[in-house]
């Protein structure tokens, strides 16, 4: 599978770690004021406070070790520094182009190497509406390097990334926060699970500002004895038996389909318009020549076999009304019913995503690309799951 096409120009970012006492820190001095190249330069030994003492941590433990994660992670500044550099490059990406960051703590073990690490990770999981990634984030730690002739050769893997890249760093999976990176070590400390929960929090509300791309709150709905005008018809996607003229319950039938806010396990009885499909594949027969949707009522309408989630058929006929109604395609709906249906985790990320949908229409919200939403959380699942690799 070739990753390097997957995403139409993600802005890459090489994240050099080390050490200002240390060989590499000397090259890395050297090199960032005698090359014109485009570096930032972190100052993590004025920012943060060297860990290695009252944490005892070993010498040369990195980002690898769950002590080390926990010694900067409690920090008070930590959580605040990540989240402001993560603002800080989505500028950096409008404006095109790579980003270099020289980021240098005491022995680039500690601060350098976790501050890194969490930024590599924070940076990979935002996406935009289309659900294209908006950054291809890499770490080059130096803190193993002791020879210059080494040392060169990372750093400059670290500026050919920036311009030819060759490969693509996969999406980070929010769905589940027990995933993450960092998540079980810092369960061991009250601080360092608050600024994990911080990073995350800021991360996650610029993915959900991105990929909805939200539009003004909707206007007051109209008062029952003047339903709004109906929608324009989306793709559909339930089934059953060819729709019958009616006029005469056109009323019925326009006033059953009127909006509510529904709990995901709580579908609303209303009357659905829909028309016949003679495969997996939605057909509308005559559409130019079709009457307006009220002009019809429902008769016998079925849902496909893919709606189902093993567990409550009162659920999968909720999501997939609300599916219907939100234009979403059928394509990205079998995508969500299929995640459902492969396990429990799956399950619990399918869920998240029809939460976020709810809860956006109780808000009043709309989600501008909803089929684009549905089929980047699913990818995202899968990616960080190991499928297709």
């Amino acid at each position: 599978m070739v990753l390097t096409g997957a995403f139409p120009k993600p802005h890459n970012v090489a994240i050099v770690t080390s050490g200002w006492d240390s060989v590499a820190g000397e090259y890395m001095r050297k090199r960032v004021t005698n090359r014109n190249e485009p570096w930032e330069h972190v100052a993590l030994y004025d920012l943060l406070t060297d860990p290695s003492r009252n944490e005892q941590l070993k010498h040369g433990s990195d980002c690898s070790d769950p002590l080390t994660i926990v010694a900067v992670y409690v920090q008070q500044d930590f959580a605040e520094l990540v989240c402001t550099h993560v603002t800080d490059l989505l500028g950096a990406h409008q404006a095109g182009g790579g980003t270099l960051i020289d980021a240098q703590c005491k022995s680039g073990c500690h601060r350098a190497s976790t501050y890194g690490e969490t930024l590599k990770v924070a940076l990979n999981a935002i996406t935009d509406s289309d659900g294209n990634k908006l950054f291809n984030a890499q770490t080059f730690p130096l803190h193993r390097h002791t020879h210059p002739p080494s040392i060169a050769q990372q750093v400059n893997m670290a500026v050919k990334w920036t311009t030819a890249p060759w490969g693509m760093t996969p999406l980070t999976n929010t769905f589940d926060p027990t995933a993450l990176w960092a998540y079980e070590a810092c369960l061991a400390r009250p601080a360092s699970m608050s600024n994990f929960n911080i990073i995350w929090d800021h991360v996650i509300g610029i993915c959900e500002r991105l990929q909805s791309e939200l539009l003004p709150h909707a206007p007051p709905a109209a008062p029952p004895q003047t339903p709004p005008a109906p929608p324009p018809p989306p793709a559909p996607v339930r089934v059953g038996k060819k729709m019958k003229r009616d006029s005469a319950s056109s009323s019925h039938s326009h006033a059953s389909a009127g909006s509510s806010t529904r709990a995901p396990s709580a579908p609303a009885g209303r009357v659905f318009k829909s028309v016949k499909r003679e495969s997996d594949e939605a057909i509308d027969e005559t559409h130019a020549q079709s009457p307006s949707p009220h002009q019809y009522e429902a008769t016998d309408i079925m849902y496909p076999a893919w709606v189902n989630i093993d567990c409550d058929v009162d659920i999968a006929i909720a999501w997939a009304d609300e599916l219907y109604e939100q234009h979403i395609d059928a394509s990205a709906q079998k995508e969500l019913f299929s995640l459902a249906q492969s396990s429990p985790a799956g399950r619990n990320a399918a869920y998240s995503l029809m939460t976020k949908i709810f809860k956006k229409e109780s808000e009043g919200k709309v989600i501008r690309k909803p089929s684009a939403f549905i089929h980047t959380g699913v990818m995202n699942y899968w990616d960080k799951a190991g499928w297709g690799s």
